[in-house]
């Protein structure tokens, strides 16, 4: 089988890998899922402030007016309390959504580093691993051959090295 430089010969994977790969990716689902949430609870909280505003202004003095128009909680579980919160939250959500996506990041590359592709155009002669075979550090998947001429190097007794001249045939043994 004729390959060119770079094509993917064979992709290993590790079955702990692949799993972490779901298990990030449930958890980014489900964070993404509890960050549409958090952001429909908030905006939904911030809907209703001038009506909370209004309703404060006829039972608190203006200094405690200017707090909540401030954002300052006038008092545990008010308004602004559980605005503060459900932004904590939402942050918190965030926060955790950029460290899956980085986790799956690093999952993927280590995954692309377990591919071996082909250092030169050359031929696959033989394949000495099955799809799904489990093999071992240092096991021969593959003989491959480059498209190079082959050379051969040696070194000749200095009895025979004056009948032997360029271009002749040899045998190799």
């Amino acid at each position: 089988e004729q390959v060119a430089e770079g094509t993917i010969l064979a992709r290993l994977q590790d079955p702990e890998v692949e799993a972490a790969l779901e298990d990030v990716q449930s958890r980014i689902d489900v964070l993404d899922a509890r960050i549409t949430d958090g952001r429909e609870r908030l905006t939904l909280h911030l809907s209703m402030r001038e009506e909370v505003r209004e309703t404060l202004g006829r039972l608190y003095s203006d200094a405690a007016m200017a707090r909540f128009d401030a954002g300052i909680s006038i008092r545990p579980g008010d308004y602004n309390d559980q605005r503060t919160r459900l932004e904590q939250e939402l942050r918190g959500f965030e926060t955790d959504l950029a460290r899956a996506v980085s986790e799956m990041r690093t999952l993927r590359q280590q995954r692309t580093s377990m591919q071996i592709t082909s250092p030169t155009g050359g031929l696959v002669a033989e394949w000495l691993a099955a799809d799904g075979q489990y093999m071992r550090v240092g096991d021969t998947l593959a003989i491959y051959e480059t498209n190079a001429p082959r050379v051969i190097r040696g070194w000749l007794d200095d009895r025979v090295s004056g009948s032997v001249r360029p271009g002749m045939q040899a045998e190799i043994r």
